[in-house]
């Protein structure tokens, strides 16, 4: 039985390369996408939350209201 030399055809030889300039390509998009949105992710911060203020901003709303509503007398607890 006789060996035959196996060998890449020009063609074949343009199609690999540039399948694996694509595929780096795809790589190096998707690690920079990553980055991207993990940079964005941690650079939001929550909104502060002044509980005490906004409480306070609540009281004295309904006070007010109930105030109206009793003809301006003080609600007496």
């Amino acid at each position: 039985m006789r060996r035959k030399k196996a060998f890449y055809t020009l063609e074949a030889t343009w199609m690999f390369g540039l399948a694996l300039v694509i595929f780096v390509g795809v790589i190096l998009l998707t690690i920079r996408l990553y980055g991207e949105t993990y940079d964005d992710i941690a650079g939001r911060e929550p909104p502060e939350i002044k509980a005490v203020s906004e409480f306070r901003r609540i009281s004295m709303t309904k006070d007010l209201a109930g105030r109206i509503r009793n003809g301006g007398e003080a609600k007496e607890d």
